[in-house]
């Protein structure tokens, strides 16, 4: 095997442990980065499932907490250390994956037979 696909074998396991703590940690523009990367190398993105399409992310969760109470955005924006673009931007994501989840919750039950 060539040293450099030896070198691109280990920068893989790398790359999935940054992209695994970087989406945990809610830090999404690293994450992203991390994919490019791991896609540089040959590596393949995992396919998304309805399950990943309707998770909210950490920073989605922690935003979607903040706005429930109702603050002004420039409020929540500095409590959480972000710019008032990524607090607009996060609650239409939120909105999207809850109809989502909606969505599926209303076909399972469609999709029960009918008690007798």
């Amino acid at each position: 095997m060539a040293l450099s696909k030896v070198r691109w074998l280990d920068a893989r396991e790398q790359l999935r442990v940054a992209h695994k703590m970087f989406t945990a940690m809610g830090f999404e523009a690293s994450a992203e980065r991390a994919v490019r990367e791991l896609q540089a190398t040959g590596e393949h993105a995992p396919k998304r499932s309805m399950e990943t399409l309707t998770a909210l992310t950490p920073h989605e969760a922690q935003i979607a907490r903040f706005a429930r109470d109702r603050p002004p955005n420039p409020e929540i924006g500095a409590r959480l250390c972000v710019s008032l673009r990524t607090v607009e931007y996060h609650p239409h994501n939120v909105f999207t994956k809850l109809a989502r989840r909606a969505q599926q919750r209303a076909f399972r039950q469609d999709a029960r037979p009918a008690a007798c």
